[in-house]
């Protein structure tokens, strides 16, 4: 019976999740309430706050599960690629087409992804540590290949990533509107940097 009851309980809680999803694209991350899920998934405010006591829990587990999916995304298709080039540089690129998809999908305004980083930030940490691991496993394949020299790979993973986040952050500080991302230069000089990596870390 508790099974049953846990099985009943994640399915809701996915369910809410969804509704969320579609809510806070709907009306933003600032104007969606609990009251506005709840409408949503059908239920009462008072029966979502045994999942979620927040809006900023409830959005939480939202980019949560949207991180998640990015992971498995990075790792279901770099390590098909061949080549250390190819696989920073899909990885440059698929992270830069779930940052589209994850501020258009909640209508998020440039100023409101910096107010949300501080509510996320232990989810953040979370979500750098496993990149920093995916590309630590791209940098050791390409030294057991003999393609680059030998290094530090989980600290140059590190600085490689925080490279990354600056030039996409750049972009997002100086755009008043999400519709002012330029997401071409951010994934211009996102592939630019990459290719002076790469060449600097060649045998």
């Amino acid at each position: 019976m508790q099974e049953n009851a846990e099985i009943t309980q994640d399915l809701k809680k996915k369910q809410i999740l969804e509704a969320a999803k579609q809510v806070f694209g709907k009306y933003g991350f600032s104007k969606t309430t609990l009251d506005d899920v709840a409408t949503a998934v059908g239920m009462k405010k008072a029966s979502l706050y045994y999942y979620y006591s927040s809006k900023e829990d409830l959005f939480r587990d939202v980019v949560k599960s949207e991180t998640d999916e990015l992971i498995r995304e990075l790792e279901t298709n770099i390590f098909k690629l061949n080549s250390i080039s190819e696989q920073l540089k899909s990885f440059v690129k698929i992270r830069i087409d779930y940052l589209n998809r994850l501020i258009n999908l909640h209508n998020l305004a440039a100023s409101i992804i910096i107010e949300v980083r501080p509510i996320c930030e232990n989810l953040y940490r979370e979500f750098s540590e496993k990149q920093v691991e995916i590309v630590s496993r791209i940098l050791s394949d390409g030294i057991k290949n003999n393609y680059i020299r030998n290094l530090d790979v989980n600290r140059t993973a590190k600085l490689f990533i925080l490279a990354v986040e600056s030039i996409t952050m750049r972009d997002i500080w100086k755009s008043k509107f999400t519709a002012d991302i330029d997401y071409k230069t951010i994934e211009d000089d996102s592939l630019f940097l990459t290719e002076l990596i790469i060449n600097g870390l060649k045998k």
